[in-house]
């Protein structure tokens, strides 16, 4: 069970004014710090409200904070006579650092979500307006067990904004507490990308901002870094209450949470050593032995805050390389990092040696730790010896030894030998692989064999970057394979990037015959004829004999001539098979009864599930669906009405399909559309389809 709390303060009173107002609930311990008298209460006994009600006479400010699960937490401030501020802080919107929230990598994912929801929009029939059909009929008993379901997940009219503003909008609006309109403003005034940075630091300053209306004392540089997470700590990320309790020392609550932050800053260290002697020693251990070569040319400097960048070299010549930097520090030199050590990094100090590993070298967690990194890098004394360690199993170690002087790396020597004029020229690799602008070919000869090796990239296959001129543009996800190519071909002869392209190659030719194997599952059991080319799909004839083959269907196809027997002894008339390309591998067995009159349907899917609907369309755009199996739920707005029918035989499928006609006869909605065809019954569903599809 989370750990929720209520934590109360009060300025201007004492502690037995506090306890006077709480008296009627029993003795309640009240604490005093700075000013402040404060107390905390469970959420499970007692409610906010009932806690602002009791406290509503003092002069104030009030601050009350109600943690939740995830290490969100609600703040009202009060004052008596005034109006008051109601904000939500929780981690996953506002931001751990700079790279806990990525909104370019949310967009990556969610334009393809886009672009089926054009495809959809685009099937063209309008909702039809609930208003003529009698609002009973959506409200009878009969309907009502599933007509919520579906109405809460689609409502009506409302279109959804899958922008980073409106995404932040709807997360917050779910809480109960709108963005404010000036954060609102000031955003969207900003580029998409800048959206998610803004953001972490307009709701930082907009909480501090009404702790200055409140007049609550405070360091405002203190509470803003801790609202954008910058001087929390992992094991802080970890509690349910989260950074509250920094927080509220950084306001003057006492001991009490002081010694919260201060246990949580002293696991964390301890963690980070664990983590070092486990990994970063790991991999210097594993370079214990190894003879630096001078690099040809002389030494080559680079800007400390870009040394993290160099993690590509050992990610493009091997994927499960492992990296970590070790400074000498001059001297009697100690070194603090400048900032907080995210958790995907490691650090440890001991004899005059520092430690800074990443926990993977995942090219993603490089791309993350490279702001930090580099800028933990900075606060390295001038005259420090900094190593870079690259170790793996399978391919022979990298490594770069330098001297830090002036902000600048001046790399000295290297494992294996370079000359020095590739280090700046793999440096330009590096940094265009982690920006959006195209990377730019030498020559048309080394464009045409980037863009051949792209077709064998198991990643870059299916994308393949496009071309002008000179210029290779990848998207935005595909990026660093595309700068791996052109690292692999400008400097295989100098990095061995042999068993990386080797691995590649295996991982293409797998996934290639996955993709075959695949088609192979997924080939539609159809022949030639196209039944309807619908607007929302088209139809096609089954091929009864190969899905009788087919092993995923061969169990349902078995079953078969039970559920015709049952359905003609209904009135129902087998029109034939069909596929819907929309559904997928389905066979549909299409029946139409003209008396009752309805279709049915007698789905198979894969792996030998089955079940059966009956289906109505009326002139008015009403349909009614009664199925034993699964339904996707009703739309007023739509006129759609479904209604599950639970015990599954067909006898009892039609019998609940004609109470639902009953009812709509009742209402006047009687005139059906019924072709009994196998082309009617494609029709039917079609347009069944164009309404749903465009719901969603």
């Amino acid at each position: 069970m989370a750990h929720r709390i209520h934590v109360v303060a009060l300025r201007n009173t004492t502690v037995d004014a506090v306890r006077d107002a709480l008296a009627p609930w029993g003795r309640i311990e009240v604490k005093t710090a700075n000013g402040w008298c404060w107390f905390s209460a469970p959420v499970w006994h007692v409610g906010a409200d009932q806690i602002l009600d009791k406290l509503q006479d003092f002069d104030g400010p009030l601050l009350l904070v109600t943690t939740e699960d995830a290490c969100r937490w609600y703040l009202q401030l009060r004052k008596k006579g005034g109006a008051s501020y109601v904000a939500v802080h929780e981690f996953p919107p506002c931001g751990q650092d700079d790279g806990a929230l990525d909104w370019d990598d949310l967009d990556d994912f969610e334009e393809e979500d886009e672009g089926k929801a054009c495809e959809v929009l685009t099937l063209g029939m309008p909702p039809i307006p609930a208003s003529d059909l009698p609002a009973l009929a959506f409200r009878d008993a009969f309907f009502e067990p599933y007509l919520d379901d579906g109405e809460e997940d689609i409502e009506a009219g409302r279109e959804y904004d899958e922008s980073p503003l409106g995404q932040l909008r709807e997360a917050y609006a779910s809480l109960g507490l709108p963005l404010p309109e000036t954060i609102i403003a000031r955003l969207r005034e900003l580029p998409e990308e800048e959206v998610g940075e803004a953001f972490r630091v307009l709701h930082a300053e907009d909480i501090q901002q009404a702790l200055e209306h409140f007049a609550i004392p405070h360091d405002r540089r203190t509470v803003l870094d801790i609202l954008r997470g910058k001087t929390v700590t992992p094991v802080e990320m970890d509690w349910d209450i989260g950074n509250l309790p920094r927080f509220l020392a950084a306001l003057g609550l006492g001991p009490h949470f002081e010694k919260m932050v201060a246990d949580a800053e002293r696991e964390a260290r301890q963690l980070a050593e664990l983590e070092s002697e486990d990994f970063a020693r790991s991999v210097v251990e594993a370079m214990r032995g190894v003879v630096f070569v001078s690099l040809a040319g002389g030494a080559v400097a680079i800007p400390i805050t870009d040394a993290p960048l160099l993690f590509r070299a050992g990610y493009y010549t091997n994927v499960d390389m492992e990296g970590a930097f070790e400074a000498r520090l001059p001297g009697r030199a100690s070194f603090t990092p400048s900032e907080r050590v995210p958790n995907y990094l490691s650090i440890a100090e001991a004899d005059g040696k520092v430690l800074i590993g990443v926990s993977n070298s995942d090219v993603f967690l490089v791309e993350a730790s490279s702001a930090k990194l580099g800028g933990m890098l900075g606060a390295l004394p001038g005259g420090t010896e900094l190593i870079l360690h690259m170790a793996s199993k399978t391919v022979p170690c990298q490594q770069f030894r330098g001297f830090i002087r002036d902000g600048q790396w001046w790399v000295e020597s290297s494992v294996p030998p370079l000359p020095a004029e590739s280090l700046p020229r793999a440096m330009d690799v590096f940094r265009a692989a982690r920006s959006k602008v195209p990377l730019m070919a030498a020559s048309d000869g080394e464009a045409r064999v980037i863009l051949a090796a792209a077709k064998t990239d198991v990643m870059l296959c299916d994308a393949p970057p496009t071309r002008e001129g000179l210029a290779l543009v990848a998207d935005r996800p595909y990026q660093d394979d595309l700068a791996a190519l052109f690292f692999q071909h400008r400097f295989g002869d100098l990095w061995d990037c042999s068993a990386q392209v080797a691995e590649d190659r295996r991982r293409f030719d797998v996934w290639r015959q996955f993709e075959k194997e695949m088609a192979e599952a997924e080939q539609l059991p159809v022949k030639d004829r196209v039944i309807l080319e619908g607007r929302a799909s088209r139809f096609l004839e089954a091929d009864m004999k190969a899905a009788a083959r087919d092993k995923e269907l061969a169990e349902g196809i078995r079953k078969l001539p039970v559920v015709l027997k049952a359905l003609s002894a209904l009135g129902f008339e087998h029109l034939g098979d069909l596929v819907c390309e929309k559904v997928g591998k389905c066979v549909i067995c299409a029946f139409a009864n003209p008396g009752e009159p309805a279709f049915a349907a007698h789905y198979v899917v894969p792996f030998g599930v089955t079940w059966e609907d009956c289906f109505t369309p009326f002139d008015d755009g009403t349909s009614l669906t009664t199925a034993t199996g699964m339904l996707e739920g009703s739309i007023a707005r739509l006129r759609i009405l479904q209604h599950p029918c639970e015990s599954g035989s067909p006898e009892e499928l039609l019998a609940a399909h004609r109470t639902g006609m009953d009812i709509l006869r009742k209402h006047g909605i009687e005139k059906v559309r019924i072709q009994p065809t196998l082309e009617g019954f494609a029709r039917a569903m079609d347009e069944y389809l164009v309404k749903r599809l465009a719901a969603e």
